[in-house]
């Protein structure tokens, strides 16, 4: 009697097991397409702005000489994005201070395609030399994708539209002033008398 019981109780919790793990699998490809899809949308709200947000990625870096440690070559991908992704750590590390590097950057480029930099690299502490390479190719954003790196994705965007809103901010902010003095200068090549800087902001004048 006691094995029959075990028997049942054994085919209860195995019946019970595949319905659950089905439940989770179909939970989980739900939640990976969700993520798949917030991502697609948010990265095709960025594609009228990118040229605002996005800038110089770079490839990779080598020291001209050993003993010039400040003194080296910083080289570019052919297109400017931002990084939503990126992963480069020290992967060995001998006795002698020498590292081995590798890892890989997912980007977003301008054109508004995603690009994933494969990179490899070392660096030594006692000669300064650095060095790394890349090669790139395109990605699809997948639904493994999104799932794996949505959360640093999204915070990479923030972070560049808020460097973008600080720049052009800075920059509006000198533009207008620039403007006030122009028009400061316009009229006194009208009148006959130069105005000093702040003529035109004591006017009160805006860049509008």
């Amino acid at each position: 009697m006691a094995s029959v019981k075990s028997l049942d109780r054994f085919l209860e919790k195995l019946e019970e097991l595949a319905a659950l793990g089905r439940e989770v699998k179909e939970l989980a490809d739900a939640v990976s397409r969700h993520e798949a899809n917030a991502l697609s949308t948010i990265l095709d709200r960025l594609k009228p702005v990118m040229e605002y947000i996005d800038g110089p990625i770079t490839t990779r870096e080598e020291w001209v000489a050993s003993d010039k440690p400040h003194d080296k070559q910083t080289f570019y991908y052919k297109e400017p994005g931002i990084v939503l992704v990126n992963n480069f750590e020290s992967t060995v590390r001998d006795p002698h201070g020498r590292m081995q590097y590798s890892g890989y950057k997912i980007c977003f480029t301008r054109s508004g395609r995603l690009v994933q930099l494969d990179r490899r690299g070392q660096w030594s502490e006692d000669q300064h030399d650095s060095y790394w390479s890349s090669e790139a190719h395109e990605v699809e954003l997948t639904p493994e994708l999104a799932s794996r790196h949505l959360p640093e994705c999204l915070a990479s965007i923030v972070a560049a539209i808020e460097r973008a809103l600080h720049t052009h901010r800075e920059r509006r902010d000198a533009l207008v002033k620039r403007l006030r003095l122009l028009r400061a200068i316009a009229r006194a090549l009208e009148t006959g008398s130069l105005p000093s800087q702040t003529d035109g902001e004591s006017k009160g004048e805006t860049g509008s």
